[in-house]
């Protein structure tokens, strides 16, 4: 399966100038699943994508550490578990290159992909049993919307941008059909997917 796959690429030795992935820290496990069940979102299909609780991640707070695909780039982002802290994310020094953050359904044989910002929007759609891909901003390189066709040729997407990023997803929307993808702009009514209620994302993603 894709999963073991990408679970032993990220278990080899770090290509030379590629960054490490940050510790873990198995004493915050259980605030990793509060946090994430306190927003609405699926702890269990977290774990099962790789998230996991680290305190090295670029500085010393709680934060949820998010692997990117491909695999071995060894990108990630970081979220912080406390929502005062003024860094929400952190990812490694250097370039992205194609990176953006994959989160699979537990449903098996998921078709529908939804492109959305962050990674708690990609984990709220894989949540609903689609298959989430957060492109870690609203700007990403053309390289992810490369990466995203090949991966997927033709599958059935869904763009869902933030709210106060509508051009942007129109934009990605553009990038996803020059790539000859089926591809559809979802425009919510909260601040992003994972604003929403558990309800009103599978109402959104129909």
């Amino acid at each position: 399966m894709i999963y073991q796959h990408e679970a032993r690429e990220r278990r080899k030795p770090a290509q030379s100038g590629r960054p490490l992935l940050p510790r873990v820290a198995s004493d915050l496990r259980e605030r990793q699943d509060a946090y994430l069940d306190r927003r609405g979102l699926d702890p269990f299909t977290a774990r099962f994508n790789g998230w996991y609780p680290s305190r090295s991640a670029v500085d010393s707070a709680d934060r949820i550490v998010i692997p990117a695909s491909p695999p071995g780039l060894r990108f990630w982002q970081a979220r912080a578990m406390d929502p005062t802290y003024a860094k929400r994310y952190q990812s490694p020094h250097g370039p992205r290159e194609n990176a953006v953050i994959i989160v699979y359904s537990l449903r098996a044989m998921v078709k529908r992909l939804v492109v959305c910002e962050g990674p708690m929007d990609a984990l709220a759609a894989a949540a609903v049993g689609c298959t989430g891909i957060a492109l870690m901003g609203n700007t990403p390189p053309s390289a992810c919307f490369d990466y995203i066709a090949k991966k997927w040729p033709g599958a059935e997407t869904l763009v869902v941008p933030d709210s106060d990023a509508r051009d942007a997803g129109a934009q990605w929307l553009a990038e996803l059909t020059q790539r000859e993808m089926d591809a559809r702009l979802i425009l919510i009514q909260g601040n992003d997917l994972a604003a929403l209620s558990p309800a009103a994302r599978t109402e959104a993603l129909r």
